[in-house]
Parts: structure tokens; C-alpha cells; sequence
């Protein structure tokens, strides 16, 4: 996801996604057959990432001084001068032991960005103004969150004990333990109108809405 110099456009961009995700999941669900676990994979494992990016990228943007809404620059008490020294920040803020190693930095020096924590970590040692209204915005998480990453990592990994983490969801909606992890993923809500990834997309787009700008 591209890194916008504007918070609210970078906000509305990741909404847009969002809402693309969700309208694709309402086509899947109108056919005439089940969704399957590659459908299923695709929405969750796609979404994940992407939640990820619009981290990275608002982490990076605030780092830089992106502007508000109503047009003031985020500052930060590091001095923090372009998008280069915010990813060397970002790194060695997540991993201190890389402090004295220094760029170029790949996607496996980077801080896990779809943890919040590490989110708020970086801005929070870096003095951002906006620092205290992303921290509050976190906390407590959303529980989809915490269950779309347990999805996600069952999508990718595919093993036992990704498969008995879903599982152990199923207590969460009223399922029980089935035996099958998709069953979890692919059930109706308690309310049986809408399924349960369906309301994580709903809560999740919540939180992102909520993100200051």
C-alpha cells in the first residue's frame, strides 16, 4: 500500500480495500455453491496482509510528518526527516540488535506490523504527536483482529496446530470444537444471517475508521 503524505487519505484508501473485500465475499456468498477453503483462504490471508500494510504504511507516514485533516504535520521528538529514516527508526525501534547494522532493510528486518503493539511501540518511543490517539484506538483490540490472524496463519501454515487454534475458536462462537477448522471460518453468526467473517469485516473496518487523522 502506497505511503500517502494525508492521514485521511490514507484512511479512506484502506476503507475502499475494505469495502472491495467485503463486496467480493457477498458475490462468493450469492453463488449458487459453498464457499470454498480457496475462497476462503483468499479473502482471509489477502485481508490479513493487507491490515498489515495499512499498519506500515500509517506507521511510516506518521514517522514522516503526514498531515492531518485539518492540514498539521504529525511531529515526532526523534527528529525523523523522510520515509528512509522512518523505516531505519521503525527497525531498530522492533530490533534493537540491528541498531548498528543499518539499511537497505528487507521485509524480514521490519517490525510485524499487523501486531499493534509493535505499532504503537515505534510511535510511541518516537515522541509522534498522534501517538496517545493510535495507542488508545488499540487498546483493548478488537477480538476479530485476533481471530483473523489466528485464520490467517491456519490459511498459510496449514498444520496442527494452526488447525487446533481455529479449532479452539469454535468455543468463542457457540461451535463447540468441530473437528473441521473450516467449519469455524465458514459458520453463521448466532444471529444465522451473516457469517462470522462477515462480522470481522465489520469490526475491523471499525477500527480502522477509527484511526486518527
Amino acid at each position: 500500500m502506497k505511503i500517502h503524505r494525508s492521514l485521511p487519505r490514507l484512511r479512506a484508501r484502506m476503507l475502499r480495500h475494505m469495502q472491495e473485500r467485503q463486496a467480493c465475499l457477498a458475490h462468493l456468498r450469492a453463488l449458487s455453491r459453498p464457499l470454498t477453503a480457496k475462497d476462503l483462504a483468499f479473502l482471509v490471508i489477502d485481508t490479513h496482509n493487507l491490515l498489515g500494510l495499512f499498519m506500515r504504511s500509517y506507521c511510516l507516514a506518521s514517522l514522516a510528518g503526514a498531515y492531518t485533516a485539518i492540514g498539521h504535520r504529525i511531529t515526532n521528538k526523534q527528529a525523523i526527516r523522510g520515509y528512509d529514516a522512518a523505516m531505519t527508526f521503525a527497525v531498530t525501534t522492533a530490533r534493537p540488535s540491528l541498531a548498528n547494522k543499518g539499511p537497505p532493510w528487507t521485509h524480514r528486518h521490519e517490525p510485524t506490523w499487523h501486531v499493534p503493539g509493535e505499532v504503537v511501540k515505534v510511535l510511541v518511543r518516537a515522541g509522534c504527536s498522534n501517538a496517545t490517539g493510535v495507542s488508545n484506538t488499540l487498546s483493548p483490540l478488537p477480538t476479530a483482529m485476533t481471530h483473523w490472524t489466528t485464520a490467517r496463519n491456519f490459511f498459510a501454515h496449514r498444520n496442527a496446530h494452526t488447525a487446533g487454534k481455529v479449532r479452539a475458536l469454535g468455543v468463542h462462537y457457540s461451535l463447540g470444537l468441530p473437528r473441521d477448522p473450516l467449519a469455524v471460518v465458514s459458520a453463521l453468526n448466532v444471529a444465522g444471517q451473516r457469517m462470522i467473517v462477515e462480522d470481522w469485516f465489520e469490526e475491523v473496518g471499525e477500527l480502522v475508521a477509527a484511526f486518527p487523522e
